[in-house]
């Protein structure tokens, strides 16, 4: 197997999106995009905040991250706290490269959303919610891990697997140690 790097040199993909996970400052919700019905991609589908990354933006996501969460909902890295990057997951598959962050956003009413509409949504009842695929895996990752709010967490890296007919199987996560 292909050694396996965060960021600057793992695979390259045209496609690279961003997703942003916010919480509230107790851990107990979190802020989910319903997509809107007029959407190509996954309409009437539940996920994180973010898009696709632009050429300059590869080399810092980051800043990709916040560009697309400020053009969606009109929030900056000033309405927010403990800005993470939390993982980095390639979905040969799809051929796009996913780059996930969480952050806190205090505020109890949630900004409008050019995407669609924004909720809050219980940790305890996300699991029900008909979400795009890649994001359930990543999703399920990172809260089984309690990485969102911990953090000394490292970034999960990984690859998503698909059966033959595309569906998406449980991602495959590399330890740190083979980073």
């Amino acid at each position: 197997m292909a050694e396996f790097s965060p960021m600057e040199s793992a695979p390259a993909f045209d496609d690279v999106r961003s997703v942003v996970f916010l919480f509230n400052p107790n851990y107990t919700q979190m802020v989910l995009l319903w997509r809107a019905a007029w959407k190509h991609f996954a309409p009437r589908r539940w996920t994180g905040i973010g898009g696709r990354l632009e050429e300059d933006e590869l080399a810092d996501p980051a800043r990709g991250a916040l560009r697309e969460l400020r053009e969606e909902t009109n929030l900056t890295l000033a309405d927010l706290r403990d800005w993470r990057f939390v993982a980095d997951v390639l979905d040969p598959g799809a051929q796009v490269r996913l780059v996930y962050f969480t952050a806190v956003f205090a505020g109890e009413q949630l900004p409008p959303c050019t995407e669609g509409t924004l909720h809050w949504i219980s940790l305890a009842d996300y699991p029900r919610l008909d979400m795009i695929e890649n994001t359930r895996a990543v999703l399920d990752a990172l809260l089984a891990d309690d990485i969102p709010h911990t953090a000394q967490a490292l970034p999960l890296h990984g690859v998503i697997r698909r059966d033959a007919a595309g569906k998406v199987l449980q991602p495959i996560f590399f330890p740190q140690s083979m980073l």
